[in-house]
């Protein structure tokens, strides 16, 4: 939206600038006409550089928190590789998994979890 602008813009600037140059030109003021000059195409060339700025992602919060989750589930099944019998382990990938809603993942790591430490207080209804 902001490149369909960039045209009207640059071409009302010239418009509004122009007579006032052609003004100091014909005073012969050459040190504020070549001020004004560089003072226009720095101009342009910030709003050319204003406009190839890529717009800021516009993510919800329940993607991040969906990443966000998703990388952890990620570090823990890595750490399951290497401490298969870690109950705690178990037990965070199961909630991770409920709270991606990937319910059958979650009854399995409760289960395997359970079966690691059949007594524990965790598992114990209040």
């Amino acid at each position: 939206m902001r490149i369909l602008f960039l045209p009207f813009f640059i071409v009302f600037l010239l418009i509004k600038t122009t007579p006032f140059l052609l003004i100091l030109s014909i005073k012969k003021l050459l040190l504020y006409r070549s001020s004004i000059v560089l003072f226009l195409i720095l101009g342009v060339v910030l709003i050319v550089l204003f406009v190839s700025l890529p717009t800021p992602s516009k993510k919800s919060p329940n993607d991040i928190r969906r990443a966000d989750l998703t990388k952890q589930k990620t570090q823990l099944e890595n750490l399951l590789k290497k401490q298969p019998t870690h109950r705690d382990i178990l037990l965070n990938l199961a909630k991770i998994n409920q709270a991606l809603e990937n319910e059958q993942q979650a009854l399995d790591y409760k289960s395997q979890a359970l079966k690691l430490d059949p007594n524990g207080d965790v598992f114990q209804e209040k």
